[in-house]
This record gives structure tokens, C-alpha cells and sequence, in this order.
């Protein structure tokens, strides 16, 4: 072995030691290529790769889904961060991720499955500043008061928003398929669109692992992920199945406003859900390839006292396609996602609705710019509703300057979409780094209508809405700082967003129906705080807001509904050998349910303050970690309403058992 390196060092030349890093993760980038002097190593499982390099060369390390990096050698020893090329993104500190007027809130879903986490719902309890609303059977995502359908979701770069609604259903994402979730509040129009609320990325896993889990209501789960080499590709597979019977018993207050009589005690039925998924990764050094395939069936019982889907059932089937290759300095990825969902609601209702979106896109960089270019079209029908296929192209432009302390982001893009024409999204970022660290952004974004802002593609209802015009984010401003002493993050940011046509849904006399709102204001302020030791680590956030729609035909202000005055939440984690014990705390102000001036408080869904504690026991079986975990939800049974007419089950516990080989 010794000869072999002394021949290798005398015809070769030194020997440089590279260490490749995923920029947001932290987590070791498998098959990543590194080149220098016509020469080239790939990456093994854990991002470390050696070649015969000297001192001052260039070397280049590129992977299919990242931004290529050069790097000058300047020691025997270097690490190269890669930043995914859907998000460029600065490395983490601290689960938090710096970026020119960004404190990014990022989660490991790994610390999320040792805790006895098995969904992704549990990984977002723990995300700052991210509200997490989940009704029959869905689950959606908020930040700083922006509705779901403005909240771009990504799973590796490509979007889950459903075509048809905008928004994306998170309840079909296997958590084992997941490395990390990571928001980024305010408009970042470079990553598209619907990016004018907000960015959470999820990003994928090569990690290996297995979750059995039970609850209460007939919960049971299984979910398991694997790695494997093949040549020179990276195999990830795995999947995940659940069940829930859901069949709760809550107290029905609401019957006793009816009928005046007291308050019963009631059964939640036809509220069960089944879930499976699977998911296929390959990555080569110069080619990576995904595939997603999800289904769910569920009761989709009505709000409470609405007798009329007491046996309404939905099915959903998603899919997602995703592939990358790199040519030279270019990047190519194609991407196609499909949903069908069938909804019956016996003796005689049955409708479907259905969409597909398909996208091709082109990276590189062009003198000291990263520039993007592609085109994809979404298409929708239903039962009733007569096939709608919208067209669009984009074109993108960054450059990031640094110099001394500053580090300035300037960002553009051109969108064209049918029916919708073509919007300009600029933005401006800076931050100065120093021990206390400013930042400062400002954006512009836009969203299109959705088919359903448009069509009503709902399964109770298909009709022809009113026109609807684009909705435009004419000023998003952000103004913070932050600082970080040894374990300890504290940071503060002050925000305003103006919208101009914002679409918001009404109730109507016989169903909810989407308009433009002349104005819409939101302006807030947010902190959070961190601290991390070898005993544990301790985190705490929280947000105040205030937001107003300005109805041009009525002359009014209205607080936007749904959207709390303030909100917060906690994590805590302690560990004490093989023990380790977590808190998730939750707090919600009062929530408007509809968009009237001065809303009375028996239309506002009340404050609630929620509390999750989980113990889990560490036992080490050769080279695999297993953990025993047991959850208790909502300690203090407040069995809340996230909609108005859906109340949560209360009180609840989960019991897990997590491999990691």
C-alpha cells in the first residue's frame, strides 16, 4: 500500500485531499466530480475525493443539481461548499443559513426522526416563523400572513404547487426521503412566480434509515430510505405507508348556538386516511435523475354540523420526474409532476379534477453572472370543466459582488405566462458582515391566477369565475440584523409587503369565490434566538403583524382572514447520555374567519398555546443507531380548530422506533 502511494506521489505529483459539502445542508455531496490539470476523481458516499494537484492551481468541482465551483488549492486539505442550483444559498451556521439579507430557518430532518418525528408536519412544528394549517387531511404552509398559494414549495429545485390550486399538499412527502427543510420568508421572485410570499425548500437524502411508528385513533406507519453504489451511481430508494382511522371524539359547542341545548360530546367519522408513497434517486457525476409517485385515499368529512359529506371520500395521485445533466458549463433539467384527484360523495356526486405542469430549463454562468433561461405550460380539466392547457417562459440574471464587509445580491426575472402576461421581478440585497451583522432587501414578485381562482376546479363546483387579474407584490422590503457570540444566534428583521390585485376567496351566498383586492398591506416584526451546547440546544422565535385589505368597492379596511396578530413557537432538547428529551412549543393569536371591518370575536377563531414533549432512548447495535421514542401532542388538550369547523383531535401520542444503519 505504501509503494503504491510513493509511485502514485513520484508520477503524479502531490496529492490534495478535497472534502465536498452540501452549502445549505452541511451533509457530504456523493458523486460530486473534481477536476484540475486534465485530471479527475469522483466523490465517494462521503463527499471526500483526492488528486494530484499542487499549490495555486484551480481546481473545478461540479455536481448535477449544484452550481459548479473553482477553487484556488491553497493547502493539502481543502472543503468545497456546493450550493444547490434551485436555491444558491450560502453555507449554514447554526441551522441557519446566511445570505445577503436572508436568516434562513433550516431544520435536520434526521434530528427531526430521532426526536420520534415520522412526517414531515413534525418537521415544520420546528421551522421558525412557518404556520402549518392541516384540514382534511392536507397539510399547507404560511409565512408572515401570505396565503398558501404564495408560498413556493421546492423538493430538490422543482415545484409541488399543484397547477389547479397553487398550493402544495406536503402530507404525501415521505420524511425518511428528506435531508432538510428549509424556509425563506419574503418574495424571492428569481425562484419563480409563486415565490411572493415565501420559499420552503425541502432538499432529498442519500441517508439511510427506517421508522415504525403507532398512535392514537389507529395511527400506524412505516417508512424506510436506502443508499447504494453502482458503478459510478449513487442509487437512493424507499418509501412509506400510513394509516390512520381518525375517528376522534370532540365537543361540539357549535350545536348548542344551533339548538340551544348544552354542549355533546361527538364522534369525528369518516375522517380516516391512507397513505403511500415511493421515491428513486440516481446520481452520476454529470447526470442525477427522481422520481416521486404518491397516493392517499381519505373521508373528507365536512366542517362540523354539515351533514352532507358524511360519506364523501377523495383520492389522490401525484407524480413527480425530475432529471439534470451537465454539459460543459451548462446545466439542463428537465421536469414533469401530474395530480389527479377523484372525489365521491354518494348516492350520486362524483367529479375529478386533474393538472400536469412540464418544464425545461438552462443554467450557466456568463461572465460574472449565473444565468437561467426555460419554458414549461400547465394544463388542467375536470368532469365538467373543458381542458385549460397555460403556456409560459422565463429568463433570469443574478450576480453576487462582495467586497470587504459587503456582500451585495442583485437578482431579475422576466416571466411570461398565457392569459397573464409579462411581469419584470427585480431585487436588491445587501448585508455588511461584522459581530453585529446588518441586512437589507428589496423585491418585486407577481403571481398568476390559478386554474382554481379561474375555473372553480373544486370537486363540489365548476363554474367560470369573474376575470381575475395578475397578483402584483409592488414592494417587499426586509430590514434586520444579526449577531452570533460562540453557540448563540440572535437575530431581528422589520418587513413590509405591498400587493396591488391580490386574490383572495370570500365567502359568497352559496360558496366561497375568488376576487382582486385593490390594496393589501402586511408589516411585522420578527426575532428569533438560539443556543447550542454539547448538553443540548434551545431555540426561540416569534413574529408580530399587522394586515390590511382594502376593498375597492366597499371603501373598507378588513383584516386578512386567517392570519393571527402574533404568533411564536420554542424547541427545546435535552440530552443526558443515551437519553434525550425534546419540547415543541406553539403559540397562535386570534384569527379572523371572514373578511369584514371590525370583525366581532365569535367570528375570530380564539389564541391557543400548544405544547409537545417526546423522550427517546439512543441504543448503538454495531454500526446502526436505533432510537425508542415516545411523543405526547398537545399536552394540554386544547383540541384547537386550524379552520373554522375542524377540530383537531386534542391530546395524542406516537411511539417510534428509528434506524439509522
Amino acid at each position: 500500500m505504501i509503494a503504491a502511494l510513493l509511485l502514485f506521489a513520484l508520477q503524479s505529483g502531490p496529492v490534495v485531499h478535497v472534502a465536498v459539502r452540501d452549502a445549505v445542508t452541511g451533509a457530504p455531496v456523493a458523486s460530486a466530480q473534481g477536476a484540475v490539470r486534465g485530471a479527475s476523481a469522483v466523490a465517494a458516499a462521503d463527499g471526500r475525493l483526492m488528486l494530484s494537484a499542487r499549490i495555486g492551481d484551480t481546481l473545478l468541482v461540479r455536481r448535477i443539481g449544484y452550481a459548479a465551483q473553482r477553487v484556488v488549492i491553497s493547502a493539502r486539505e481543502i472543503l468545497v461548499h456546493l450550493s444547490p442550483a434551485a436555491l444558491r444559498l450560502s453555507p449554514i451556521e447554526t441551522r441557519e443559513a446566511i445570505q445577503p439579507a436572508r436568516a434562513l430557518a433550516t431544520v435536520d430532518a434526521a434530528e427531526v426522526m430521532k426526536a420520534g418525528g415520522a412526517t414531515v408536519a413534525d418537521a415544520l412544528a420546528r421551522v421558525a416563523f412557518v404556520t402549518a394549517r392541516e384540514s382534511r387531511g392536507g397539510l399547507s404552509v404560511s409565512m408572515r400572513g401570505a396565503r398558501s398559494e404564495q408560498v413556493l414549495v421546492l423538493l430538490d429545485g422543482v415545484p409541488l404547487n399543484d397547477p389547479a390550486t397553487g398550493s402544495a399538499d406536503l402530507g404525501d412527502i415521505p420524511l425518511a426521503a428528506l435531508g432538510s427543510v428549509t424556509a425563506m420568508p419574503g418574495a424571492s421572485p428569481s425562484a419563480g412566480p409563486g415565490a411572493s410570499g415565501g420559499v420552503l425548500a425541502l432538499a432529498g437524502s442519500a441517508r439511510s434509515a427506517a421508522i415504525v411508528s403507532a398512535g392514537s385513533y389507529g395511527h400506524a406507519g412505516a417508512s424506510a430510505s436506502g443508499t447504494a453504489g453502482w458503478g459510478t451511481a449513487t442509487l437512493h430508494a424507499g418509501g412509506e405507508w400510513s394509516y390512520a382511522r381518525g375517528d376522534y371524539p370532540f365537543r361540539n359547542s357549535v350545536a348548542a348556538s344551533i339548538t340551544g341545548v348544552a354542549d355533546t360530546t361527538e364522534l369525528r367519522e369518516n375522517n380516516d386516511l391512507h397513505r403511500a408513497a415511493a421515491f428513486l434517486g440516481a446520481t452520476w457525476p454529470a447526470a442525477q435523475l427522481a422520481l416521486v409517485v404518491a397516493r392517499s385515499e381519505r373521508g373528507l368529512v365536512g366542517p362540523v354540523n354539515v351533514r352532507g359529506f358524511d360519506r364523501a371520500r377523495g383520492e389522490t395521485r401525484r407524480a413527480l420526474l425530475r432529471g439534470n445533466v451537465s454539459a460543459g458549463e451548462w446545466t439542463i433539467t428537465g421536469a414533469a409532476r401530474a395530480l389527479r384527484f377523484d372525489y365521491d360523495n354518494p348516492p350520486s356526486f362524483h367529479a375529478r379534477t386533474s393538472s400536469a405542469a412540464a418544464d425545461v430549463e438552462a443554467s450557466r454562468r456568463v461572465a460574472r453572472y449565473a444565468v437561467r433561461a426555460g419554458a414549461g405550460a400547465d394544463r388542467a380539466d375536470g368532469t365538467t370543466l373543458r381542458a385549460h392547457t397555460r403556456p409560459r417562459a422565463f429568463v433570469a440574471a443574478s450576480r453576487m459582488m462582495e467586497r470587504e464587509r459587503w456582500r451585495v445580491s442583485l437578482d431579475a426575472r422576466a416571466d411570461a405566462i398565457g392569459d397573464a402576461g409579462a411581469r419584470l421581478s427585480p431585487s436588491v440585497s445587501a448585508e455588511r458582515s461584522d459581530r453585529v451583522a446588518v441586512f437589507a432587501r428589496v423585491s418585486r414578485a407577481f403571481r398568476a391566477p390559478t386554474f382554481y381562482d379561474l375555473y372553480f376546479a373544486s370537486p363540489q363546483r365548476i363554474d367560470p369565475a369573474p376575470s381575475l387579474d395578475p397578483e402584483r407584490v409592488t414592494l417587499d422590503v426586509e430590514i434586520g440584523a444579526r449577531a452570533s457570540a460562540g453557540m448563540t444566534t440572535v437575530s431581528a428583521s422589520a418587513f413590509e409587503r405591498r400587493t396591488r390585485d391580490a386574490i383572495v376567496w370570500f365567502p359568497g351566498n352559496f360558496a366561497w369565490s375568488p376576487r382582486n383586492v385593490g390594496r393589501e398591506r402586511v408589516r411585522g416584526v420578527e426575532a428569533r434566538a438560539a443556543v447550542a451546547g454539547a448538553a443540548g440546544r434551545a431555540e426561540a422565535w416569534g413574529s408580530a403583524r399587522s394586515t390590511a385589505l382594502h376593498l375597492d368597492l366597499d371603501n373598507a379596511d378588513v383584516r386578512t382572514p386567517y392570519v393571527a396578530r402574533y404568533e411564536g413557537g420554542a424547541v427545546a432538547e435535552v440530552r443526558a447520555g443515551r437519553l434525550a428529551f425534546s419540547t415543541v412549543l406553539t403559540a397562535l393569536g386570534r384569527r379572523p374567519t371572514v373578511g369584514i371591518p371590525n370583525v366581532p370575536r365569535h367570528l375570530e377563531l380564539p389564541a391557543v398555546f400548544l405544547a409537545d414533549l417526546s423522550a427517546s432512548w439512543r441504543a448503538p447495535i454495531r454500526a446502526t443507531s436505533l432510537f425508542l421514542s415516545i411523543a405526547v401532542h398537545d399536552v394540554g388538550a386544547a383540541a384547537w380548530q386550524p379552520v373554522a369547523g375542524y377540530p383537531t383531535a386534542g391530546r395524542t401520542w406516537t411511539a417510534a422506533i428509528t434506524l439509522f444503519p
